[in-house]
């Protein structure tokens, strides 16, 4: 199997640190080691206990580090924040519209019907992957024509 090559952080238009953080997020996502969690509750609610290291495109981060969409798990794996720049904030998403990163982390800019909870990690590495090696995720095709298994976790 030959090695994937990515766009260098220069021509993703982000930082080096922001691009190594992805390629982690995408051997973990692909690596089966971020289950994906659906779970029964509000989002308001508290995240339990069992959903540790799990995956959801609806958090950024629960707070406890345990879910995270594709941003979120990019942080926890820089060990801090690194899209808060004027790029992104944990508290209230607010992103440039000129951000490479839009379309990556908000599927809705190209699926406004996205299911945020119901995106897998599979789908969300083949975005991931997508925006790695050409700058551009494309949501719509994977969330429109791709049929993913689905790997949930609901807490008991």
């Amino acid at each position: 199997m030959l090695a994937r090559s990515f766009l260098s952080a220069a021509e993703l238009k982000i930082s080096d640190e922001q691009r190594d953080a992805l390629i982690k997020v995408l051997h973990a996502l692909e690596g089966d080691q971020l289950p994906h969690i659906r779970p029964e509750f509000q989002l308001w609610e508290s995240v339990p206990i069992q959903a540790q290291d799990s995956f959801n495109m609806c958090w950024w981060d629960t707070g406890c580090g345990t879910v995270c969409c594709i941003g979120g798990w990019a942080e926890r794996f820089a060990g801090k924040p690194i899209f808060n720049h004027g790029v992104i904030t944990r508290s209230m998403p607010t992103m440039s519209h000129r951000s490479p990163l839009l379309h990556l982390f908000f599927p809705a800019y190209e699926c406004p019907w996205a299911d945020y909870a119901g995106i897998t990690p599979e789908q969300a590495a083949l975005a991931l992957s997508n925006f790695l090696t050409t700058g551009k995720p494309d949501w719509s095709d994977i969330l429109r024509t791709r049929k993913s298994r689905s790997n949930y976790h609901v807490s008991t």
